[in-house]
């Protein structure tokens, strides 16, 4: 099934937030349960899981999709920040969780795709609303 044009950021976001679901547990079972920072990816999956099934309310659409992008642009801070362990690692050095290294730059790209993803929804509903006023 095609969701409706409305809908389709919304699923974006809560596709987005499954990916960030999975990689988040699948760097904790890989690092080990000890390393409980690996969940981080998790969380934001969890957030953007939730603000995706609320954008799905017409009136609150705007708002929960906003509030989506904000923890897109947070997630990818986060994940960038932390990627100087992947310099380590392609330096010949052997970081202290090689596989959190790699999920940080995951989670960085993801964020990095959704984000974009929102600007250009946010945008192209700007452009209709536009058109729909001048018409």
């Amino acid at each position: 099934m095609i969701p409706k044009r409305e809908d389709s950021l919304s699923t974006t976001t809560i596709l987005f937030g499954g990916a960030l679901i999975v990689l988040g547990f699948a760097g904790y079972f890989k690092s080990g349960p000890s390393v409980w920072v690996a969940l981080v990816p998790a969380l934001f999956g969890a957030a953007l899981i939730a603000l995706g099934s609320v954008a799905r309310k017409p009136e609150k659409r705007k708002h929960a999709m906003h509030g989506a992008a904000v923890v897109g642009v947070l997630g990818f801070l986060y994940a960038v920040r932390g990627m100087g362990t992947l310099g380590v690692y392609l330096a010949g050095g052997r970081p202290d969780h090689p596989a959190a290294a790699f999920a940080q730059v995951i989670m960085a790209g993801l964020m990095f795709a959704f984000v974009l993803l929102c600007i250009g929804s946010f945008a192209e509903a700007r452009r209709r609303r536009s058109k729909a006023g001048q018409t």
